[in-house]
């Protein structure tokens, strides 16, 4: 466990591709997945964004012992901050009623909190029952039931369960993961009944199969028309995604420049927001950062 650890939630609020740098066979620009197939937000990009964004308000030694000294350097040296991979926890689906869900699954949640006590932060959800084989458990007041109680997300229609439990969790969830900015009331409030737990294989189906997949073009701007090879299928993340991660620090041995650990001397800078991944220019890769 590291001297010191917090937990981090990102909020998608623009599609995020980071991508696997190789090209799939249908998408030429995949996302970056682990072995199981979950697209991930890597350490590597994290950290640059983190850099990028405070670059302007912290001095170079500073940055050089939070993050390491950047490639290349005479003397390398190895930053106190750790990051965990960023991995989701909600992921966004269209719904025949109410326009969309975040859907999650008991192994992702399981998943999260296990990373939780290994770096030794408190986590403690209140409880939901797993769903039955291709089940999905809602709260009571689910804005996305049909007029036959049924949820239907994509092409698929679920029998459903409703129970407290999954309210309970919902607004429990969107009280430390959501930012408390008045703009996000809306979906503060909408999360109590937008939250959906579904079997652990649906929830790896709509990963893999139902991300945002967007045709690119690169246009030629001597004649107006599409450059020679220069069109693309390329994978994103879409908005409204909610990924969880962990920042821990640990002593290396060199004097600190701050007086406090760094995951406190982070904190302090008070991050609400980054931009990850490619499609910088297209405002891709908006995401809110949030601490539990």
């Amino acid at each position: 466990m590291p001297g010191a650890a917090a937990g981090v939630f990102l909020y998608v609020e623009t599609s995020l591709h980071i991508g696997a740098g190789e090209p799939g066979r249908v998408i030429d620009l995949p996302l970056n997945r682990d072995e199981d197939g979950v697209p991930l937000v890597p350490e590597s990009s994290l950290r640059g964004s983190l850099v990028a964004a405070i670059r302007r308000r912290c001095d170079k030694d500073q940055i050089v012992w939070a993050f390491g000294s950047p490639p290349g350097s005479e003397k390398p040296q190895v930053g106190v901050l750790s990051f965990s991979p960023m991995r989701p926890l909600l992921f966004p689906v269209r719904t025949y009623q109410g326009v969309f869900a975040w859907i999650t699954c008991t192994s992702a949640i399981a998943a999260w909190l296990a990373e939780a006590e290994r770096h030794g932060v408190a986590v403690n959800p209140p409880p939901i029952a797993p769903p039955g084989e291709f089940e999905a458990i809602v709260a009571p007041d689910c804005p996305m039931l049909t007029g036959r109680g049924t949820l239907i997300i994509e092409e698929f229609t679920f029998p459903v369960r409703q129970a407290d439990g999954m309210r309970r969790f919902a607004e429990w969830l969107a009280g430390i993961a959501l930012p408390r900015e008045p703009a996000y009331g809306f979906w503060r409030e909408r999360f109590s009944g937008g939250v959906v737990l579904v079997p652990d294989e649906v929830f790896a189906f709509f990963l893999q199969h139902q991300t945002a997949v967007t045709q690119r073009v690169a246009i030629d701007p001597a004649t107006g028309t599409a450059q020679d090879g220069a069109m693309w299928i390329e994978e994103s993340l879409p908005s409204e995604t909610l990924l969880y991660g962990f920042v821990s620090a640990e002593d290396r041995g060199h004097l600190p420049p701050v007086t406090v650990s760094g995951v406190s001397w982070l904190r302090q800078l008070e991050i609400t927001r980054l931009q990850i991944g490619a499609n910088r220019t297209l405002g891709g890769g908006l995401v809110r950062w949030v601490w539990i």
